[in-house]
């Protein structure tokens, strides 16, 4: 797959045609815009028709109007909801024809008859188009090629607005309205629309505009906005807690790292959070391979997008409840940036293809909203069932999130007494507990109206129900990843921290 700058792909389109091209695929951010664009970049008096599964076959110009009417007949003939029909009618076009079908990546992503028809439809029509220079033109939002077709299917993706020419429209749409917008309000709402396509852009503006009395823009609104068509996306939605690192109790080495990361040069615009990440693609190498392909997609174009976007990475592995999670929603938080969850899980499709076309979809969303500047954070309760060469995609570091120490534990209490209004009072025995256990014996305890001791006989530490579990995590990262505790590579031996005595108190 070939992407391209938006003010590049109509060139790259003209270069098809000129060196006889016939099939390309056209990655639209606004398909009805982008022939619009290309029929007025390939120019000519050539004949342009373009089909739908609604409209049928519709002329775009007068050539293509006589073309229509010798080749299929007058409107009622016109009327093909098949795609496979309207290819055999497409191979009748006549010499230097250019035809747009829309939304074909729908009938490759079943498992039916139609997409080995529509498949195949396509593949019969390369030599002939080739030969009297014929090019037909798929557009469609995204797709998964066949493999029948991906050698032989030059696809081009138009990328979405950058912030710059958002700037722009909303400049020209103010004017056109007379309204007056401050140039650093114009800037802030140009940010936050990037990853939108211009027409929802316009819409976003236009109902901005209205009733914004005395500043010209309603920038909360195009925030709601721009989350919205993030959570539309499946697999994605935007996180909105408040936590940040103060909130975090220990883990001060991996702190150090991600602030450091941000105040550098290269600081990301949004941060991508993929919760056990191991369970989204297990299955995608090794013995027990997922037979579907789906996890075998979604490693593949995880591993392809942040190669060639250059996104960078944190992998966070650790015993569930030891922090991870909220490290990761408070790093966004701490940067200011958006916080965007990514179930991988929910990119997994039924059909042939419908995977990937998910994946590309997400992918491609990411990159319109954070450029070269996406960075992942993943957590991981399993480092074995990792693939290296996703390992090797996380390059700012892999951290080991051990169980708190007694030390790290005490901010950790004192927000739970803070959160749940508790009276000072001891602390029960609570060696190794995780931050997770530690809320939950303070929730129990408010919600119950019991001491922190008897809420704790609630409590069965993860260290006490998988110890073994825990000795092996332990052991696998010890020497090989980075401490998130503590600076330099993660330590552990068999040696345990003694466990605190009781009635240990609380400094509030």
């Amino acid at each position: 797959m070939k992407a391209t700058a938006k003010e590049g792909w109509t060139a790259e389109l003209v270069r098809a045609r000129r060196s006889a091209t016939s099939l390309v695929g056209l990655c639209a951010v606004e398909p009805q815009n982008a022939i619009a664009e290309a029929v007025r970049a390939l120019g000519g008096e050539v004949p342009k028709v373009r089909w739908d599964c609604m409209s049928g076959w519709t002329a775009i110009n007068e050539t293509g109007e006589a073309a229509l009417q010798a080749v299929i007949g007058g409107e009622d003939e016109r009327q093909v909801e098949y795609p496979s029909e309207a290819l055999k009618q497409a191979r009748k076009m006549p010499a230097k024809s250019i035809v747009f079908m829309l939304n074909l990546h729908r009938f490759f992503q079943s498992n039916d008859a139609m997409a080995a028809l529509v498949t195949q439809g396509l593949w019969n029509l390369r030599e002939p188009y080739k030969a009297d220079r014929r090019t037909l033109v798929m557009v469609s939002p995204s797709f998964q090629l066949p493999a029948e077709l991906k050698q032989d299917v030059l696809v081009i993706r138009e990328a979405y607005p950058t912030a710059e020419q958002h700037a722009v429209a909303i400049k020209a749409l103010a004017e056109s309205n007379g309204v007056t917008i401050a140039r650093e309000l114009v800037e802030q709402a140009a940010g936050q629309l990037v990853g939108l396509n211009a027409y929802a852009a316009e819409q976003a503006t236009s109902e901005a505009m209205i009733g914004a009395v005395g500043v010209g823009l309603d920038l909360p609104y195009i925030v709601r906005r721009k989350r919205s068509m993030i959570d539309a996306v499946e697999g994605l939605s935007v996180y909105t807690g408040t936590e940040t690192y103060a909130d975090i109790g220990g883990n001060e080495a991996a702190k150090l790292a991600l602030r450091r990361k941000i105040d550098g040069k290269r600081p990301f615009r949004v941060l991508v959070w993929c919760d056990e990440i191991e369970k989204a693609i297990a299955g995608s190498s090794g013995a027990a391979q997922d037979t579907s392909g789906a996890s075998q997609a979604i490693l593949a174009a995880m591993l392809t997008s942040m190669q060639n976007y250059k996104w960078t990475g944190h992998l966070l592995i650790g015993p569930g409840g030891g922090g991870k999670s909220l490290f990761a929603k408070a790093t966004g938080n701490e940067a200011g940036v958006p916080c965007v969850m990514f179930d991988l899980g929910q990119l997994k499709g039924s059909f042939v293809g419908e995977t990937e076309a998910k994946a590309n979809t997400a992918f491609s969303v990411l990159e319109a909203i954070g450029g070269e500047r996406v960075h992942f954070m993943a957590t991981c309760n399993s480092i074995g069932v990792m693939p290296p060469e996703l390992l090797r995609r996380f390059n700012d570091g892999i951290y080991m999130f051990d169980l708190p120490t007694v030390e790290e534990q005490a901010p950790i209490w004192a927000l739970g007494f803070r959160q749940y209004g508790l009276p000072e009072q001891p602390l029960p025995p609570c060696c190794e507990w995780t931050g997770a256990e530690i809320m939950t014996c303070c929730r129990n305890a408010w919600e119950y109206g019991i001491p922190l001791a008897e809420s704790a006989k609630l409590v069965v530490p993860l260290v006490m129900q998988a110890p073994e579990r825990i000795r092996r995590l332990r052991e696998e990262c010890s020497g090989k990843y980075l401490s998130a505790q503590t600076p330099g590579a993660y330590s552990w031996s068999v040696k345990q921290e003694p466990a605190p005595k009781t009635g240990r108190k609380l400094a509030l």
